[in-house]
Formats: C-alpha cells, sequence, structure tokens
C-alpha cells in the first residue's frame, strides 16, 4: 500500500498602489501594496536614492513611507517596486510616483521713479512651471489691466508716490505651492 499527498500552494500575486503625481518638494511619499497566494510578506525598493520608513503590515497589505533624498526631488520621476518575499518564485509590481516640480517667477528689474511723476510702471513676469500668478503691492496704486495677468501696468498712487520705496510682488499659483519675486 501506497500512498502520496501533495500540497500545492496558490500562485503569488503582487499588487503596488496606482500611479500618481506629487510636488517635488514634498518630504514623504506613502506607499501601499497587497501580496497574496503563496507569499504574503513583500518588501519595498526604488531607483531613488531617499530612504524608507518603517514598514507597517496588516494581512497581505505592505506599506511604508518613504522620504526623498535632495537628489530624488531634482528628478520627474520615481518608481517604486513591491517584491513578494518568501513563497515560491518572487513576483514584482511596480508605481511611478511623477514629481511636479515646484513653480519659478522671473520678473523684470526694479525701476526708479521720480515722487512728481504718476507714470504707468511697466511689469512683466515669466512662469515656469505654473499657469498662472497675481502681482500686488506694498502700496495703494491700481495695475492696469489686471493684477492678475503677467504682463501689466502700476499707476501709483500719491500715497506711493511719498514714501521712498514701495514693493511690487508676483506671486505664481500652483498646486505645489507658490513662488514671488518681487520689484
Amino acid at each position: 500500500l501506497y500512498n502520496y499527498m501533495s500540497s500545492f500552494l496558490k500562485p503569488t500575486s503582487v499588487t503596488a498602489n496606482s500611479s500618481f503625481s506629487t510636488c517635488a518638494n514634498t518630504s514623504a511619499i506613502s506607499l501601499s501594496g497587497t501580496v497574496t497566494g503563496a507569499a504574503i510578506t513583500g518588501s519595498w525598493t526604488t531607483n531613488g536614492t531617499g530612504t524608507f520608513g518603517a514598514y507597517t503590515s496588516t494581512v497581505n497589505t505592505i506599506s511604508t513611507s518613504y522620504n526623498l533624498s535632495a537628489a530624488d526631488q531634482l528628478l520627474s520621476s520615481i518608481k517604486f517596486y513591491l517584491t513578494s518575499t518568501g513563497g515560491c518564485i518572487p513576483k514584482q509590481d511596480s508605481v511611478t510616483v511623477t514629481l511636479t516640480p515646484l513653480p519659478q517667477v522671473t520678473i523684470t528689474p526694479g525701476s526708479t521713479i521720480c515722487s512728481n511723476s504718476a507714470n504707468a510702471i511697466a511689469l512683466s513676469a515669466t512662469l515656469t512651471n505654473a499657469t498662472n500668478g497675481t502681482w500686488n503691492s506694498s502700496g495703494t496704486g491700481v495695475f492696469f489691466p489686471s493684477n492678475s495677468v503677467a504682463n501689466t501696468s502700476y499707476i501709483p498712487s500719491s500715497g506711493d508716490l511719498s514714501v521712498p520705496t514701495f514693493t511690487l510682488n508676483y506671486t505664481s499659483l500652483s498646486l505645489c505651492g507658490g513662488t514671488m519675486a518681487s520689484e
């Protein structure tokens, strides 16, 4: 009499969270994925140079945070890999995190005006990694045609002309925060 018993393990499946975007100045990225089947544990790796935080795991779910390095923040994207550990042949899935660069503002150099001249001051701003911005003033003059266009004019008020200096700022508006330049 001969008895033979065999056990087969379910195939391992690995699923990382979906790809997403975040700002390049983000300090940490949250990662999560599942490992099921023959293996229920896994580990995260990356092509970046930052550091992983502590792992938190529940049954089949492997989560961690990733702290971006200064070099990572200059990249356009970082790829993360979740690889099963234990079980048979390791399986892997990946997630790509796109890093949105911070906005940058460049404006024309400052102008000197005479205190008895209420002539309009031509203003020009150039945006990088942002779509719009706004001008504002430490004074009480008026922007023409509007403070919400990059190329506009500022008409100083009598109050502006009565002080030694006043400042004009242009602030970019972006999902990743604003950047300000002054004239």
